[in-house]
Order: C-alpha cells, then structure tokens, then sequence
C-alpha cells in the first residue's frame, strides 16, 4: 500500500491553513518539525509564536534545536521519555508535570 505524509499548519484564532506539505510515507515525520517550525518563523516573521505538535516533535534533537532558536512549543511527552516528571522548558526553568495514566 502506497502511503503518504501531510503536513497541515493552521492558525489558533478559527483553524485558518497557513502552510501544507505532502511527503512520501517513507520520510521519518518526527523528523519534519525542525523544517516546519522554521519556514513558519521566516512566513510570520517571528519566533515568539508557540508551535503546537504531536508526540513525533518530542526528540532530544528537534526541542533543543527549536528553543535555542528562541522557539517556544507545546508537545505531548511519551511515557517512555526519562522526563515524564519533569519538563526542561527554553529558558531553562523546570516545571513539575504530573503524570497523565
């Protein structure tokens, strides 16, 4: 079966696309975040926005990528993640997250 990968970003404010991408199902899409949030910060102009994401944004590698950037984002930590108590957050403050079963 052939597959493929959309990738939808829309605005907060009524759901508005603001970008759309297709890949082949063969691309890895907990790689594509990088690569999003940071055509979006050059289409608004910013990086101050917060960038909401499934479970596939939260590697080591793309977080810190996007915070050093000045990025801000919200993801869903897998229970598998050491962090599953404590969420390191861009500007360096800890945050106690209780655990969702």
């Amino acid at each position: 079966m052939k597959q493929l990968l959309y990738i939808l970003t829309v605005t907060n404010d009524g759901g508005v696309p603001i970008y759309f991408q297709t890949a082949s199902g063969n691309v890895v899409d907990d790689q594509t975040h990088r690569a999003t949030w940071t055509l979006l910060a050059e289409l608004v102009g910013r990086k101050d926005f917060v960038y909401v994401a499934d479970c596939k944004l939260a590697t080591t590698e793309q977080m810190r990528d996007i915070a050093s950037r000045g990025g801000r984002f919200i993801t869903v930590l897998p229970a598998t993640r050491k962090e599953k108590h404590h969420v390191s957050l861009a500007a360096g403050r800890t945050t106690k997250v209780d655990q969702v079963e």
